[in-house]
């Protein structure tokens, strides 16, 4: 005789509904709110920054991966989203993407100051 599985009910646990985890930053939510903003970033990715002399690009040099570079400012209006740097006492405009930008600002707004900084 085959056996036939008994349809009894069964009580299945109550799915736990966990708290919506407040959306990430984005560049533009940083651009937007200053208090955001770093002292300093860092990069995280190898970087050519062009070489001036007497006010001409005369080359590039590539700064590591893990440079900690003085932040200046967000660049909102750009078609890809980009942020100042001090770079050897120079002003460079640099991809959002090549710095620890989003961490910074995160870290900053939930009131870690260690990381963001």
């Amino acid at each position: 005789p085959e056996s036939t599985p008994t349809s009894e009910p069964t009580s299945e646990p109550t799915p736990v509904v966990e708290s919506t985890p407040e959306p990430g930053l984005d560049f533009a939510a940083v651009a937007g709110n200053r208090a955001l903003w770093p002292k300093q970033v860092e990069l995280v990715e190898d970087f050519p920054f062009p070489l001036e002399m007497d006010g001409k690009v005369v080359g590039k040099a590539t700064a590591p991966k893990g440079l900690v570079l003085q932040f200046v400012a967000v660049m909102p209006d750009t078609a890809k989203p980009m942020v100042v740097v001090m770079h050897h006492n120079t002003p460079q405009n640099i991809p959002a993407t090549a710095v620890d930008l989003i961490p910074r600002a995160t870290a900053l707004k939930s009131g870690n100051t260690t990381t963001a900084n």
